[in-house]
């Protein structure tokens, strides 16, 4: 709830802040439960949603920390983390267009905004920037996906609806969603 409140009132302001800041300490505790949940029993789409929302909100929290000194250590590392996610997506994506033609939509999807921003991250860590309205479009994408990425994993794995809706429902949706928000704040900030 803090995320949707977050994204829904004035950027920058008192409670865009403060709901922002409970809403990234709040990702930590569905995370790591997903992360037990996998040792239980493994989803690799849980283990890429997982590994998505641990990504994208820590690159939104540290868009804003772009000055410190260990910034460009974490956006490395982070960097890494979405390579993984960009190699197993692409993978699926190519199983899908195989076996599955009419299920290639949500990895396709996946794929493509992990690579985009894979290209992004590469652009700032060749050439960091100091304008800081690319860190406030990085940290409203990041943490647009975030919520995206953290609405399928709740809807898909979290209640495991089996009410008869889709995965186009299910995932596509959110997915689409929070690209279409993304690229939003991308032109609107960049």
């Amino acid at each position: 709830m803090a995320g949707a409140f977050a994204l829904s009132i004035k950027k920058g302001g008192f409670w865009h802040t403060q709901l922002g800041k409970f809403y990234v300490f709040a990702m930590v505790v569905p995370i790591l439960t997903t992360f037990v949940f996998l040792m239980e029993t493994f989803l690799p789409l849980g283990l890429v949603l997982a590994l998505a929302s641990s990504y994208f909100t820590a690159s939104g929290f540290l868009a804003f920390k772009a000055s410190q000194s260990y910034a460009k250590t974490w956006h490395l590392i982070l960097m890494f983390v979405l390579l993984l996610l960009l190699l197993a997506t692409t993978a699926r994506t190519i199983q899908a267009f195989s076996l599955e033609p009419n299920l290639i939509h949500a990895p396709l999807l996946m794929a493509l905004v992990f690579g985009f921003c894979f290209i992004q991250d590469i652009q700032a860590l060749r050439k960091w920037p100091d304008n800081r309205k690319f860190w406030v479009a990085r940290h409203l994408q990041r943490m647009v996906l975030s919520f995206g990425f953290l609405t399928m994993a709740i809807v898909r794995i979290g209640i495991k609806m089996d009410i008869g809706l889709s995965l186009e429902i299910t995932v596509t949706f959110p997915l689409l969603l929070a690209i279409a928000l993304a690229f939003y704040f991308h032109k609107k900030y960049a």
